[in-house]
């Protein structure tokens, strides 16, 4: 059998890149979903300030209009020279077979909603991050802080889905052993980050409330806030939430996506040892860091 460079055969080597690609639309499944949920959210909420018109309006159009059209238009119509994450016709006979007759637009609808459960689940998080925002802008002086904490909340969110987008391309360069370098990974997989709506969000968020232009969450006084966001951050990247948030979406898509209910029922009973094996691993390297 042909072998590259690496010592893999390039059978074994296809199959890493596909296990890996998997793990990439698990993670930010939930990551970047909830957080796309969350942030319309607060973008109602932020429609409420005085401050929020002509320019401001336009601003955040381009964040959650515009630069979400762009981030979603890269995943579900790459360009030619681009990995195609979400095209049916790139699937095996078997793995097609078990989704029927489901078209390209329903497969990424059905990723879409793997992060609905981490949206919900997130509320109370969210809750808790919006009033110690609230309180810190209320310190600080800034103008309608109840609101403006919506708009850090907003960020927040988005910076981590970017955080969680950045954690998985190392575990994602690790596992090609070097095969790849981290500059490679994050080509291939940049589709899925959301840099620039975080970006376009943040620019939107500092045009209606100038004076967070200098909020730093790294100050030692913020050191509530930030607690705050390292619960959120926990809860997305923990060994249970992508496997649980993945199988409530098989069983809110089952009977659009799956051509058969067993194939359903199947999907979710590998999903569940999945989650069970990496609650385990993360168990045994905690025991293993505390001997």
């Amino acid at each position: 059998m042909a072998m590259n460079p690496s010592g893999m055969t390039y059978d074994e080597l296809e199959e890493r890149a596909s296990q890996c690609a998997g793990f990439v639309k698990l993670m930010t499944g939930v990551a970047n979903n909830a957080a796309i949920g969350i942030a319309r959210d607060c973008h109602d909420q932020l429609r409420k300030h005085p401050g929020y018109k002509q320019r401001v309006k336009m601003l955040f159009k381009n964040a959650i209009i515009n630069e979400y059209k762009r981030y979603r238009t890269g995943l579900v119509s790459p360009r030619p020279d681009q990995v195609r994450f979400f095209d049916m016709s790139d699937m095996t006979s078997s793995a097609r077979k078990k989704y029927g007759a489901v078209t390209d637009a329903q497969y990424f609808e059905f990723w879409e909603g793997t992060g609905a459960l981490a949206y919900q689940k997130s509320k109370p998080l969210i809750g808790s991050l919006w009033n110690k925002f609230r309180l810190s802008m209320l310190n600080l002086g800034v103008p309608y802080p109840e609101i403006v904490a919506w708009g850090l909340v907003g960020a927040a969110v988005l910076e981590l889905s970017v955080t969680v987008w950045q954690r998985t391309m190392r575990s994602v360069h690790d596992a090609f052993d070097g095969i790849l370098s981290m500059q490679t990974v994050e080509k291939i997989y940049h589709p899925f980050c959301m840099i620039r709506l975080s970006a376009a969000w943040q620019r939107a968020l500092k045009e209606l409330s100038p004076e967070i232009s200098t909020y730093d969450l790294n100050d030692v006084d913020e050191r509530n806030v930030a607690i705050g966001v390292e619960q959120l951050t926990e809860l997305w990247i923990s060994a249970e939430l992508p496997f649980d948030s993945t199988m409530q979406a098989v069983e809110d898509f089952k009977d659009d996506i799956f051509s058969t209910k067993g194939y359903a029922k199947k999907a979710i009973r590998e999903l569940s040892e999945m989650r069970n094996n990496a609650v385990e691993e993360l168990k045994q390297t905690e025991n293993d860091l505390w001997k």
